[in-house]
Formats: structure tokens, sequence, C-alpha cells
């Protein structure tokens, strides 16, 4: 099971060379299962349409890609409390992840999902919490 991060949806509504890339690499249109993303994700990517201006082609791209996603909400098992280890852990270790990564990470976590990102703050969470990869 994998979990798309928002960088990674936002380059497949963009239909960028990295997003055609992870398209293919990770077959997403060929996986039994449907990819996973966190009920963050969707709202961090409306913002970034919203303040880039995108036209209703690309926003149209965009809920048309949420829709063939696995939506998973904060309230799933026992996310609040991953986030919560996360975020201790992060404090403690003065890791810079911002609170949207970290319930990223927490969903990703209690779904039990491969992370799938284009931002490296996550390393330091793998593999105490989390499994993923970066694209570069």
């Amino acid at each position: 099971m994998i979990l798309l991060d928002t960088n990674v949806v936002i380059e497949l509504a963009r239909d960028s060379a990295t997003g055609r890339r992870v398209l293919e690499d990770l077959a997403l249109t060929d996986r039994p299962e449907r990819p996973l993303a966190s009920l963050i994700s969707l709202g961090e990517a409306l913002a970034l349409a919203e303040q880039w201006n995108w036209g209703a082609t690309k926003r149209s791209r965009l809920r048309e890609i949420f829709g063939e996603l696995v939506l998973v909400d904060l309230s799933f098992g026992r996310t609040p409390e991953g986030y919560g280890r996360i975020t201790a852990h992060a404090r403690k270790h003065g890791l810079g992840i911002g609170e949207n990564d970290r319930w990223i990470a927490a969903t990703a976590a209690e779904a039990d999902a491969h992370l799938v990102t284009m931002d490296g703050d996550f390393g330091p969470l793998d593999p105490a919490f989390i499994s993923h990869t970066w694209i570069r």
C-alpha cells in the first residue's frame, strides 16, 4: 500500500515530467489497490491551487486525481496518537518537520502505507515511524 504526499499529487495534476515518471514508475493506474492520500493533502493541494491561481482545467484535474485516491481521515484508527508520538519525537530531536507533514506521516504509519514524497523532511522518521521513498 502506498500513500502519496501532497507534492506528488501536485506534480500529477501539473502533468509534469516528474509526475509522469511517478505515474509510470509506481504503476499508479495498474495497481490492484488504489493509492492513499491524507485528507490533509487535499486541503494543502486546494490551498496551493488557490494561491497559484490555477485555472478550471488544472483544478478539475486535481479533483479528478483525488477522486481516484482513497482519502484517509485524520480520525482513522490511532492516527492522532501517532501524530502525538511523531510530534514529540520531532521536537525532542529538533527536527523541522511541519505540522501537516507530521499528520501525513502519522496517517501513513497508521495505514501501514509506504509514503511517496518529494519532501526530504520525512527522512528522520524512517524507519522508526514510517517507510518512505523520496523522489528528487
